[in-house]
């Protein structure tokens, strides 16, 4: 199984038991980025700096494997401007009476997959705020339904989608 990434401006909880830096600041070694409840996201291989390579994997914490560049899709199919649409739609469905009071408001890094067959999976919050506006966020996503996500598509791959949300 081949996936596909897109990524918007994100960044991720890092730690691992072998990461550094080298004299000049630069990445060196494995790097590993958690989701917002402490679930293993992606390990990095850096080398002087550069991504040697990455690998991410799901919310069980299974490998997943083959992920080719999303760019290509994203140019050729306007992919950013449908992205918004599915931001708007995860806000419109956002219900502030689940959110306990004075949890706070900001941006929130979301990701979640989308199958060949449209089916949403692997909804998580990469970056949150509090518990549940965290969780409030992981039920819009599962509203989502296959007209929303039709524009992410590539009907061969996976794709991981990964997109800040303004509250």
């Amino acid at each position: 199984m081949r996936i596909l990434l897109l990524i918007c401006l994100f960044y991720f909880n890092t730690s691992s038991v072998f990461s550094q830096c080298d004299s000049l600041e630069s990445k060196t070694g494995l790097w590993s980025y958690y989701d917002a409840d402490s679930i293993l996201f992606k390990k990095v291989w850096y080398s002087n700096g550069n991504v040697d390579s990455v690998q991410y994997f799901d919310l069980r914490g299974a490998k997943i494997n083959g992920i080719i560049s999303f760019e290509t899709l994203v140019l050729n199919r306007n992919v950013n401007e449908h992205l918004n649409v599915i931001k708007q739609k995860i806000t419109q469905n956002f219900n502030w009476n689940n959110v306990i009071p004075q949890d706070g408001e900001g941006t929130v890094i979301i990701s979640f997959t989308i199958e060949p067959t449209l089916i949403i999976t692997n909804a998580r919050v990469l970056t949150g705020i509090h518990y549940s506006l965290n969780k409030e966020l992981i039920r819009c996503i599962n509203t989502l339904d296959k007209s929303d996500v039709i524009c992410c598509n590539d009907r061969e791959n996976t794709v991981l989608v990964i997109l800040p949300i303004k509250l």
